[in-house]
């Protein structure tokens, strides 16, 4: 039945725009995959690890077949004989082939069962990670571990722990080094101040660092500009939770609409965090030729930039400077013809 429940949700929902991200679910206390009785994980799961074999067959009780089997119907996977218990106690072994998820992002929640969340990831490498008690008491070196380096490929999630369970400095050391990106404040009861302080580095941040612009252009001829931009966050954007972006500049008039834009020739979901050892450069040089028409009236322009989301097609919030009312931020002057 829960099969046949996630089948009709890929139907409907799969690639939906609107939907920034999908729980593994149905395990567990709240369907977030916690267990009290350790004695349901499956042991030989770390016998099998060590001998390198990841693959299904490790899963040899029927709890262990059972979480793989629930995992397999988001991701898209087919087993034969699967041992299942009904109701009389009796064991029985079935076939089942699961579509899955194919377009929308999923996170596999983690709450203390490691085989189940590796498992995951190694069957789909774009699945993501969500934790829903950060800065509680689970070691924190434990959940660092299990998240392992998946936000380079996909987005890491958390919900925050009660107040009577939880320590920011721990919430924020969890956070900073498995470079997570969303944060639900569920009712932690935290001061503004230390939410704000918490969440500043979750996720992307975009800051020009600096651009070389000139300062006059002749109509008919190109304008080139450089800038040098750095993810300052803490992670990258992704494409399936809808952070699909793109770089815009702009040349706008005295009346205060555009004359002309451009679209630079980037791939800004790539930009890496700039804190990375070993990873992309931290700055992602850019440039831009603008061609300005033959018919362009002279004048003094302003340039501005922007990120478009183009889900919805609006400008997105950057790190540096203030926007304008449209969303877009002011780079410099440009003395057009004259």
């Amino acid at each position: 039945k829960w099969g046949e429940f996630v089948d009709a949700l890929v139907v409907r929902y799969d690639g939906n725009p609107n939907i920034a991200y999908i729980d593994i679910s149905g395990y567990g206390d709240f369907n977030e995959w916690q267990t009290s009785d350790q004695t349901q994980t499956d042991p030989a799961w770390d016998t099998a690890v060590a001998a390198g074999n990841y693959s299904a067959a490790a899963f040899q009780s029927l709890d262990g077949q059972a979480r793989r089997r629930l995992v397999d119907m988001f991701i898209g996977e087919s087993f034969r004989q699967h041992a299942c218990r009904d109701r009389s106690d009796h064991v029985h072994y079935v076939d089942y082939s699961y579509g899955g998820f194919q377009h929308t992002q999923l996170l596999m929640p983690f709450s203390g069962i490691l085989q189940s969340t590796q498992y995951a990831a190694w069957q789909r490498s774009d699945v993501g990670f969500r934790y829903d008690c950060l800065g509680g008491s689970m070691k924190p070196q434990r959940i660092i571990a299990a998240a392992g380096d998946t936000w380079r490929r996909a987005p890491v999630a958390f919900e925050l722990c009660p107040p009577d369970d939880f320590v920011l400095d721990v919430a924020r050391s969890v956070l900073v080094q498995t470079h997570g990106s969303l944060v639900h404040d569920n009712d932690s009861a935290l001061t503004t101040g230390d939410a704000q302080s918490l969440v500043f580095g979750a996720g992307y941040r975009y800051v020009l660092r600096s651009a070389t612009v000139p300062d006059s252009a002749t109509p008919g001829q190109d304008l080139l500009i450089r800038m040098d931009w750095q993810n300052a966050g803490n992670a990258p954007a992704y494409r399936r939770m809808g952070q699909d972006f793109k770089l815009y500049l702009y040349l706008i008039g005295q009346s205060g609409q555009a004359a002309l834009d451009g679209q630079a020739p980037v791939d800004v979901p790539t930009w890496m965090p700039a804190d990375v050892p070993g990873g992309l450069p931290p700055d992602n040089l850019v440039s831009v030729t603008m061609h300005l028409p033959d018919g362009l009236p002279d004048g003094l322009y302003q340039l501005e930039v922007a990120i478009i989301d183009l889900r919805t097609g609006l400008p997105i919030r950057l790190g540096f400077g203030e926007p304008d009312q449209a969303g877009r931020y002011p780079l410099a002057q440009i003395r057009v013809g004259e």
